[in-house]
Order: C-alpha cells, then structure tokens, then sequence
C-alpha cells in the first residue's frame, strides 16, 4: 500500500508544477504581447483577495501590498475556525444535556405512574403513601397487632397482600420494615416488641412474596418516632404502627 502512495503523490506534485508554470507562462505572454498592463494584471491578481477579505468582513488595504491584507484574511479564517471549533463542542455538550434532561422527565413521568398505580392498592382505611426523599413510605394504618403480641392476624392478610403488590411495582429497590410503639411501657419492651413486629411482616413478606432475605431488613424503634402526641388515645394509636419503607424509588440525576 505504501509503495504505491508515494509515487500517485509525486506524480500529483509533478503535474501541479507544470499546471502552474503554463499558467505563468500564459501571464507572460499576455504582458509580452500587450493584451494586458502591469497594473491591470496586479489589479486582476488582487480580485481574489479581495473577494476572500468581503467573504470573511475584514477590511482590505492594499496599499502597501498584499501581505497586510493577506495576514489579515488568514487571522480572521482562524478565528472562524475555533470559534467554529468551539461552537461544535457546545452544541455537542447542549444536546448531551438535552438527552440527560429527557431522561429526567421520562424517568418522572415513569416515576408518577408507579406511584399512582401504588396509591390505588390501598383504601384509606388500609395505608397512606408518602413520598419521602427518594423513597416511598407505606403507612400501615389498616394493620394492627393484639396488645403486647407480634403475631400478624388473618384479618389484616388483604392488607399485606397489598403490601406485596406495591412491593412489587419496584421490583429492584430494597424494603426496609419499620416498627412503632406508643409510650406506654418500659423502653425496652417496647423496643422489643417494635422488632419483633417489624420482624413478623419482613418474615412474612419474604415467605409470600420469594424475596431475597437480604433485601428485606426490620428495624424497631420503640416509642422514639412518635408521629402524634401519646397523651391521648388517639394518638397512641396512630403511634403503634408499622411502616414500609421502599427505598430509592427514583433514579438520580445524570451528572
């Protein structure tokens, strides 16, 4: 391949110089056969340059040759040059931005149709979702336990079943059971008893639903996140609760 290139090459420049040196020799003969002045073939030299300066708006001056204005035409192409460099970069890092900027708003839009579609699961009477940061929460108002027991009544099935099909709507994102007490009791059996409630609906969830263990945690936390004032009985009841916390539900932005 290379033997071949450098004489196509050679033979390239050969016929240049001798397209060259007819075109001088042509000029030549114009001057010699006075078809043409001096000045008239300068002035017809100078067109180009002069079309090439209005081209690129830079003024010409060719009063004292043609090297001020030529310099000035070879500046001004260079410029045009980076700054046309410059301005591909920047479209290019716009549409990057664009495209990230779709994804967001795809990825909300998907984000407000899981939502909704989780929201209609559960009555009022069944739970309330929030939404929290980058999580979704699942308030277990409709789930309740027998006073000091940890054992998950038949009754309260539908609701876990929903629990599952909410679950279910993100199907990559790590589930973490939280369990509530009210204030009534010692610290440490309420502690306990929120573990073992949490533990009861994770155990669950994991036997129903075939989730790896190790995407489901429990964690009791007693009395110590009251949601309500535990001097009434209302709110001791809201108190007592158990929620489902689905983490990272929305993807995060592209850096």
């Amino acid at each position: 391949r290379y033997a071949t290139e450098e004489p196509i090459a050679l033979a390239a420049e050969a016929e240049y110089e001798a397209m060259h040196a007819d075109y001088l020799a042509t000029q030549i003969r114009r001057l010699e056969d006075k078809d043409i002045t001096a000045e008239q073939l300068i002035l017809e030299w100078e067109k180009p340059l002069q079309n090439i300066a209005t081209a690129l708006d830079v003024t010409t001056d060719l009063s004292g040759g043609y090297e001020k204005s030529a310099a000035a035409s070879v500046a001004m192409a260079e410029k045009l040059t980076t700054d046309n460099t410059a301005m591909t970069a920047r479209v290019a890092d716009l549409e990057q931005r664009l495209g990230g900027t779709e994804r967001i708003v795809e990825e909300s839009e998907r984000l407000r149709r899981q939502l909704a579609e989780v929201e209609a699961l559960f009555g009022p009477s069944q739970a309330r979702v929030v939404r929290e940061g980058d999580d979704m929460l699942l308030r277990l108002v409709g789930l309740s336990f027998p006073t000091g027991q940890a054992v998950i009544q038949t009754e309260y099935y539908s609701v876990l079943r929903n629990v599952q099909r909410a679950i279910q709507v993100f199907p990559d994102a790590p589930i973490v059971i939280e369990g509530h007490t009210d204030s009534v009791g010692s610290d440490a059996v309420n502690m306990k008893l929120s573990q073992d409630r949490a533990d009861a609906v994770r155990e669950y969830l994991i036997a129903n639903l075939g989730l790896p263990e190790s995407r489901v945690t429990a964690n009791g936390y007693g009395k110590n996140r009251p949601i309500a004032s535990n001097e009434t009985a209302e709110g001791r009841a809201q108190n007592r609760r158990i929620d489902v916390v689905v983490r990272k539900v929305r993807m995060r932005q592209p850096g």
